[in-house]
C-alpha cells in the first residue's frame, strides 16, 4: 500500500501544515529549456538547498543546467508529499511513476536513467 498525505494544491495554509509534518516526497525541477529532474528525498527543504548550493555532483544532467542558467533560473516543486512511515520501495515506486508520466507526457527529463 502506498501511503499519501492528501491536500489542495491551492489550500495553502493545509499545504503549510502538510510541509510541518512530512519532509517526505517527490519533487521536479524544470529548467529553462522545460526539461524536467524527477527525485525523490526524505529532507526536501534539506535537498533542495544542496541543488541551490550545487551540492548535486553525482547528477550531473542537472548540475550542469544550473551551473549554465543558475538556480534561479528553474523552478522546483514538490508533486507529492508522503508520509514519515513510507517503505523505500514505495518511494522509488513513486518516483518512478513520475518519471514515467512525464517521460511519456513529451518533456525530456534529465535523470541519468533517461
Amino acid at each position: 500500500m502506498i501511503n499519501i498525505l492528501p491536500y489542495k494544491q491551492s489550500d495553502s495554509s493545509r499545504l503549510t501544515e502538510i510541509v510541518e509534518k512530512s519532509d517526505i516526497g517527490i519533487y521536479v525541477i524544470t529548467s529553462p529549456t522545460n526539461r524536467k529532474y524527477i527525485g525523490q528525498s526524505r529532507a526536501l527543504h534539506a535537498r533542495k538547498g544542496q541543488y541551490r548550493r550545487g551540492e548535486i555532483l553525482h547528477q550531473k544532467k542537472i548540475l550542469a543546467s544550473i551551473n549554465k542558467y543558475g538556480w534561479e533560473r528553474h523552478s522546483y516543486k514538490v508533486l507529492v508529499f508522503l508520509k514519515e512511515d513510507i517503505s523505500q520501495v514505495n518511494l522509488d515506486t513513486w518516483e518512478q511513476f513520475f518519471i514515467d508520466f512525464y517521460r511519456d507526457g513529451g518533456y525530456r527529463l534529465m535523470n541519468l536513467k533517461e
